[in-house]
């Protein structure tokens, strides 16, 4: 999941309006759940971190590893 934790609105803020960021590269790694099911949770962080992000004003390139 990603580096450092989840999405926080005020990290996302304090780019777009600081440094005029509206864009960000958010890479996922998904080594282990090569072979399995993703679980609900997993699901429901993605979810949880695209609100965010669409809350920010902001897209993402989204890469899963």
């Amino acid at each position: 999941m990603p580096k450092g934790g989840r999405l926080s609105k005020n990290n996302l803020d304090n780019h777009r309006f600081k440094d005029g960021v509206t864009h960000i590269w958010l890479q996922y790694t998904m080594r282990d759940y090569l072979y399995t099911e993703l679980p609900a949770e997993i699901l429901e962080l993605l979810d949880a971190d695209m609100a965010v992000l669409r809350e920010a004003g902001m897209t993402c390139l989204l890469r899963f590893r």
